[in-house]
C-alpha cells in the first residue's frame, strides 16, 4: 500500500470539511466583529475615564463597596481619553421630588386633608370661606389642627409661601390693607 495514496485519500475526505468550517468560521467573524471592536472602544473609553477618576482626591473619591481588582489594566487603557479636567467635573445630582404636602417632620394634615396637595387644600379652605378675608394662621389652623411651636413656624412658612404663589398664579386674590389675607376669587 503506498502511503501517500492514504494520505491523500484523507486529505480528499477532510478538506470539504475543513473548507466549510473555514467558511462557518469566517461567517462568525464578520457577523461578531463589528459586536467586539465596538465592545472593545467602549471598554477603552472606560477605562480612560476610570483613569481619570484616580486624579481625584481621596476626599472626593465616592466609596465603592466592592474591593479594587488586582488584576493589571489592559495595555487599551493607554489608548483611552482622559477628561479634560476631572476635578473640575461636576457631577449633577438628581432633583429631589417636590415634597408632599405630608412630608415634612411631624406635620400632618388632618383626615379631611390627607391626600391632598397643599395647594389643593388651601383651595379648599378659601372656597369653604369664599367672601371671607383668611389670615395664615388660620389656614394653618384648619390644615394642621393642634401643633406644636416650632412645627406652627414651619407650617406658617409654607402656607405663607403657597399662598403668595396661589396669589401669583390666579388661584385665589389677596386682601388689600391687610397683609396675610387672601381669598378665593370671585365667581365669574
Amino acid at each position: 500500500m503506498n502511503p501517500n495514496f492514504s494520505l491523500e485519500s484523507a486529505a480528499e475526505k477532510i478538506e470539504p470539511r475543513l473548507k466549510a468550517l473555514q467558511l462557518h468560521y469566517q461567517d462568525i467573524l464578520e457577523k461578531y466583529q463589528p459586536v467586539v471592536d465596538h465592545a472593545h472602544s467602549q471598554l477603552t473609553y472606560i477605562e480612560g475615564i476610570l483613569s481619570g477618576f484616580s486624579s481625584v482626591p481621596k476626599s472626593q473619591e465616592p466609596k465603592s463597596q466592592e474591593p479594587k481588582s488586582q488584576e493589571p489594566k489592559s495595555e487599551a487603557k493607554v489608548l483611552a481619553p482622559k477628561p479634560e479636567t476631572p476635578t473640575a467635573t461636576k457631577v449633577k445630582t438628581p432633583r429631589k421630588a417636590p415634597k408632599t404636602s405630608n412630608s415634612g417632620k411631624g406635620l400632618t394634615f388632618i383626615p379631611k386633608y390627607i391626600g391632598e396637595t397643599l395647594t389643593s387644600a388651601v383651595g379648599k379652605i378659601l372656597a369653604d370661606r369664599r367672601g371671607k378675608d383668611v389670615g395664615i394662621e388660620e389656614v394653618v389652623a384648619v390644615l394642621y389642627g393642634k401643633i406644636g411651636t416650632e412645627e406652627f413656624k414651619v407650617a406658617k412658612d409654607r402656607v405663607t409661601k403657597n399662598l403668595s404663589k396661589g396669589k401669583v398664579s390666579g388661584l385665589w386674590d389677596r386682601v388689600p390693607e391687610k397683609t396675610g389675607y387672601y381669598t378665593a376669587k370671585a365667581k365669574s
